[in-house]
């Protein structure tokens, strides 16, 4: 009996301590959690500099751009993690026919509108470069192994954007100035009040970038951490006193709320209190700071409100002007040209205060229908990882969902979709949403299990696969 219960104890001791056979093969847990961590520093790097859009003046004063280096980054991200062999869908298909047609508007008809055969290469760079770089990082967040690391770099990238707000919240409007942070930033709201712009050139786009990628971050993450994203993002697009990309997160959180499973439902309201507890104590800190945030949402219906009534004679300007060249649309540059005899002075903000109406100047009604197409075909993909998708993999697809959302409802406002980072990051999320895999019967399925779920989540995992 003894000599029975001791070989039992070193079974259990063996069974314990010794790895399986597929552990082995692999070079066990900690090993593989090696080899990750070390494959994993490009990808993090590269959607750490998504944001870039200059060099700090504080390291290089006078720097160069940084859109080569972030396109650089992102190829070699994709030629490093491997995105060849993956299904090709209607997304991707869209987003190579819309590609080629910027190229042939630009490179081929821009010239010939204009009886000019200079070539705007800059501007032909960065519109073609933004979507193949944006279909490069829409398919390594697709691979179900990098969804972690993306997230990672997602954490990293928002966290360090708040901190250089924070800082020039700090340093003052006159530091900034000292710095260089002149000719080609723009920072003032109608009452000229500072805003800050982070890695931007103006707290508007940087407003609707925090917005789309705090939006992803705050529902791909769980528990206390979500709520502490959510409230650090939230004080972060307050100070930007920027009400497109206000209006725009709150949206999404509130679809994010509606697609997410009913125990995160539940555990949301039961966060609320809390909030309001910090709420409550911002307001008698700084009250300032909400006076004037309700100063500015409060003239939202104030159609004589010098920013409400400009992007009326823009959104107005850019409708006349599309009649004029319906299929194509104009040059790039060519926006005041354009539209100055039509609204007078309100064309010398450059841009039509909304990307759906920016693409329709910029590539007529046919580069618009490819762009709305690109947009539909990615929410009925999300919508559709949403409903399959098992718990695990739930969070990506609402977070994918929430980004979508935030990009389209701050869309119909700001003019972002010509930024590189903008656009390379709103398809990294895209990718986030819909990165799922499929069983023998047709049912979504995630084949890693998140930090944190340990032994829950491998049986939830064998159950998936296993079947009843």
């Amino acid at each position: 009996m003894a000599a029975k219960s001791t070989s039992l104890i070193k079974s259990r001791r063996v069974s314990r301590h010794t790895p399986s056979v597929g552990h082995q093969r692999n070079g066990g847990p900690h090993i593989r959690a090696t080899q990750r961590s070390r494959r994993s520093w490009l990808l993090i790097l590269t959607v750490v500099a998504l944001p870039f859009s200059y060099v700090p003046h504080e390291l290089i004063p006078s720097g160069p751009s940084v859109s080569i280096v972030v396109l650089a980054l992102t190829l070699a991200s994709g030629a490093y993690y491997g995105i060849l062999g993956q299904r090709v869908g209607p997304f991707e298909a869209l987003v190579v026919v819309f590609a080629v047609y910027c190229s042939l508007r630009i490179g081929v008809l821009g010239p010939l509108q204009t009886r000019d055969a200079t070539v705007d290469v800059t501007n032909l760079v960065g519109s073609v470069g933004a979507l193949i770089s944006g279909l490069v990082l829409y398919l390594l967040a697709r691979k179900d192994e990098l969804r972690e690391i993306v997230l990672v770099g997602l954490r990293l990238m928002v966290g360090l954007l708040l901190a250089i707000e924070l800082y020039q919240l700090v340093a003052g409007l006159p530091r900034l100035f000292a710095l260089g942070y002149t000719d080609g930033f723009y920072y003032y709201t109608e009452g000229n009040d500072y805003r800050p712009f982070a890695t931007f050139l103006s707290p508007t786009v940087f407003g609707g970038f925090l917005a789309v990628a705090g939006t992803a971050l705050v529902l791909a993450t769980r528990g206390r951490e979500a709520f502490l994203w959510f409230a650090v993002v939230s004080m972060g697009l307050i100070a930007t006193q920027t009400r497109a990309a206000q209006i725009a997160f709150a949206v999404a959180m509130l679809v994010g709320w509606v697609g997410s499973s009913a125990l995160s439902r539940r555990r949301i309201v039961q966060a609320g209190i809390p909030l309001v507890f910090v709420l409550v104590i911002v307001v008698l800190l700084e009250p300032g700071l909400i006076t004037r945030q309700f100063e500015r949402l409060t003239t939202l219906t104030d159609a004589g409100y010098t920013s409400n009534s400009a992007r009326i004679q823009l959104w107005t300007g850019a409708l006349r002007a599309s009649l004029e060249s319906p299929v194509i649309g104009y040059p790039s540059g060519s926006f005041v040209e354009v539209l100055r005899p039509i609204i007078g002075g309100d064309a010398l903000y450059g841009h039509a205060h909304s990307n759906y109406l920016q693409v329709l100047f910029l590539y007529g009604y046919l580069g618009l229908a490819l762009f709305l197409s690109i947009l539909v075909v990615a929410f009925f993909a999300i919508v559709g990882t949403v409903g399959r998708a098992p718990d695990i993999a739930r969070r990506y697809a609402v977070a994918g969902l929430g980004a979508w959302t935030a990009f389209a409802v701050d869309s119909m406002f700001e003019t972002t979709w010509t930024s590189l980072s903008v656009a390379s990051t709103f398809f990294l999320l895209l990718g986030l949403g819909m990165a799922s895999v499929r069983r023998e019967d047709g049912k979504a399925l995630d084949l890693s299990v998140s930090r944190g779920h340990g032994a829950a989540g491998e049986a939830h995992l064998h159950d998936l696969t296993t079947g009843p």
